[in-house]
């Protein structure tokens, strides 16, 4: 009885690690595809934000020239009246 009782608890033993094994290889498997998705998020988040960023300082540069543009034209307005 001693023998048999031995011998499953081997099997058992055997079995779970052999499931350990196989779990901890899948595990390792999802963690790197997890994490080259979370690279590629990452490196398109950066791209999204240096264009997002390219994109404010262009309407910002456009906002300022509009603002020098629209404090000229009275100046030149005043200067055409009175050089006449």
């Amino acid at each position: 009885m001693m023998s048999s009782y031995t011998r499953y608890r081997k099997l058992i033993h055997a079995a779970l690690n052999l499931l350990e094994k196989k779990t901890l290889h899948e595990m390792k498997d999802i963690l790197t595809k997890l994490q080259a998705f979370l690279k590629s998020d990452f490196d398109k988040y950066a791209n999204l934000r240096a264009e997002l960023k390219q994109l404010g300082d262009a309407i910002q540069d456009i906002c300022d020239k509009s603002k020098q543009e629209l404090s000229l034209k009275p100046a030149l307005n005043v200067r055409t009246k009175y050089s006449s």
